[in-house]
C-alpha cells in the first residue's frame, strides 16, 4: 500500500488513531520509508494548534499546518493570529515563515494591536518591508 493511499484511508479518523495506524503500517510492511516517517511526523505536528506552534517557534508544526491548508490568519480566543504569537515571543524564523506563506501582517487583535506592535529588532524591519502597520495606524482604516 502506497503512503499516499494510507493517508487517504485515515483522513477521517482521530489523530491518535492515525498515529496508531501509521505505526501498524510500518510494522506490517517491515520498513519505515522516508515518506511514511514524514507522514507520521506531520500527523504528530498537527496535534499542536498553529497558534501554539507559532508561540513555541515550532517550525515543523507550522510547516505541517501550511501543508495541511490551515488558515494562517485564524484568530484564537484572545483575538491573536499565529503571527501575533510568533512576533510577541520573538520567534523570528516562525514569523518570517508565516509572512512568506501569506499571513496577513495587518490583523489587529482584541487589544487593538497588530503584529508590528510586538516586533523587535530585525522582525520589525521584515514586517515594515511587507506592508505592516501598527494597530494605531490601522484603527482609522476600520481593520
Amino acid at each position: 500500500m502506497a503512503p499516499c493511499l494510507l493517508m487517504e484511508l485515515i483522513k477521517g479518523i482521530s489523530e491518535k488513531m492515525k498515529h496508531l495506524l501509521i505505526i501498524i503500517f510500518v510494522l506490517l510492511t517491515g520498513c519505515a520509508t522516508t515518506k511514511t516517517t514524514e507522514l507520521l511526523v506531520e500527523s504528530k505536528a498537527l496535534d499542536v494548534s498553529i497558534h501554539d506552534a507559532a508561540s513555541q517557534g515550532n517550525i515543523n508544526a507550522i510547516k505541517a499546518h501550511i501543508a495541511n491548508g490551515t488558515d494562517l490568519n485564524s484568530i484564537d480566543e484572545s483575538g491573536w493570529t499565529p503571527l501575533h504569537w510568533a512576533t510577541s515571543k520573538v520567534h523570528n524564523k516562525a514569523a518570517k515563515l508565516l509572512i512568506t506563506e501569506g499571513a496577513d501582517v495587518n490583523i489587529v487583535n482584541k487589544d487593538g494591536l497588530a503584529p508590528l506592535d510586538y516586533a523587535e529588532n530585525e522582525l520589525f524591519g521584515v514586517l515594515i518591508d511587507n506592508g505592516a502597520k501598527s494597530g494605531a495606524q490601522l484603527k482609522p482604516d476600520g481593520k
